[in-house]
C-alpha cells in the first residue's frame, strides 16, 4: 500500500509539472497569434483578385509585414510566385487586404501557400522578435497553406 502511495504521488508530481509547462507554453503561442484567411477569390478584367482578411492577436502592432506567396495550377505546378505587402497590421483589428494576379483568372488557381515571410517589423523595431504562428484558413473554393 504504502508503494502504490509513493507511485500515485509521483505520477501525480510528474503530470502536474507537464500541465503547468503545456499551459505556459500554449499561453505564450496564443500570444503570437495571427490569422490569415483567403476570404474571397473573383476574376477582374485580365487578373484574379485575392482578398484577404488579416487578425493580429500578438499584442503588438505590426508595421510592415511582408509573405512570399505562391499559387498553384489546378494540376499543382506553380504559376506565380510573388511578394503580397500588408503594410500596417494593427493588433486587435481585423483588416481587409487586396491584391491582383495579372494574367490569371481565379479558375486557374488550385491553391495558394504562404511559402514564408519576407518582412515583419513591429511598431516598437522589434524585428528579430517578430515570430508568427500563422494560422491559415479559406472561405474561397482556392486551397490556402501557410
Amino acid at each position: 500500500m504504502k508503494g502504490n502511495l509513493k507511485n500515485f504521488q509521483k505520477c501525480f508530481l510528474v503530470s502536474s509539472i507537464f500541465s503547468i509547462v503545456f499551459s505556459v507554453c500554449n499561453a505564450e503561442t496564443l500570444k503570437h497569434r495571427f490569422s490569415l484567411q483567403l476570404n474571397s477569390a473573383q476574376t477582374v478584367e485580365n487578373a484574379c483578385r485575392l482578398t484577404f482578411v488579416v487578425d493580429n492577436q500578438t499584442e503588438k502592432d505590426i508595421s510592415e509585414l511582408v509573405f512570399e506567396t505562391v499559387l498553384f495550377s489546378q494540376q499543382g505546378k506553380v504559376i506565380f510566385f510573388t511578394l503580397f505587402d500588408f503594410g500596417e497590421v494593427p493588433y486587435g483589428i481585423p483588416r481587409v487586404r487586396q491584391f491582383d494576379v495579372p494574367n490569371y483568372s481565379c479558375e486557374d488557381v488550385k491553391q495558394v501557400l504562404i511559402n514564408g515571410m519576407d518582412k515583419c517589423v513591429f511598431s516598437n523595431g522589434g524585428v528579430a522578435e517578430c515570430k508568427l504562428k500563422l494560422e491559415t484558413s479559406s472561405r474561397s473554393e482556392i486551397g490556402f497553406l501557410g
